[in-house]
């Protein structure tokens, strides 16, 4: 028999996921309406926030993809415009990867669509409750944490 407060814990997971859902299908049609795939997209937002572009490999890591699956998508960011290849001054084996015009006008309509979707996300949620909010997110997060770092010890 479930308590009040299981129905809570469902309905709460029940909706975060719904609403995740939601927004990431929001953010991928509007993406997708600027005419480039949601992973170059997102690929070309990563490099646009990073004043200095790591190797390819650690490049990979961070977006938890393959290295080939990178090479794929940078290069079909180059060959959209978007970035270019250019190789190191200091080190011929070493490509450096730049921004396009472009490019920078694709990340900075991107943003002018996300804060879009943040308004109308937010809109009618007092910052209070929204801060609320977080602060139980980040609870329920370091909760997650220390059971998982308790099993790792297992």
């Amino acid at each position: 028999m479930r308590t009040e407060k299981d129905t809570l814990y469902h309905a709460f997971h029940r909706e975060l996921r719904h609403m995740l859902r939601v927004h990431h299908a929001v953010c991928e049609s509007r993406v997708k309406a600027l005419g480039i795939h949601p992973a170059q997209h997102m690929l070309l937002m990563h490099l646009a926030e990073k004043s200095e572009i790591a190797s390819q490999k650690e490049l990979a890591e961070h977006m938890h993809i393959s290295p080939a699956a990178l090479a794929v998508s940078l290069g079909k960011l180059e060959a959209g415009g978007y970035i270019e290849k250019e190789i190191s001054e200091c080190d011929s084996r070493v490509k450096t990867l730049s921004i396009t015009e472009k490019g920078r006008a694709m990340v900075l309509d991107s943003k002018r669509i996300f804060d879009g979707i943040d308004a109308e996300t937010f809109k009618d949620i007092p910052n209070e409750a929204l801060s609320a909010f977080i602060d139980v997110l980040q609870t329920m997060q370091a909760n997650l944490i220390n059971m998982k770092e308790g099993e790792e010890r297992k």
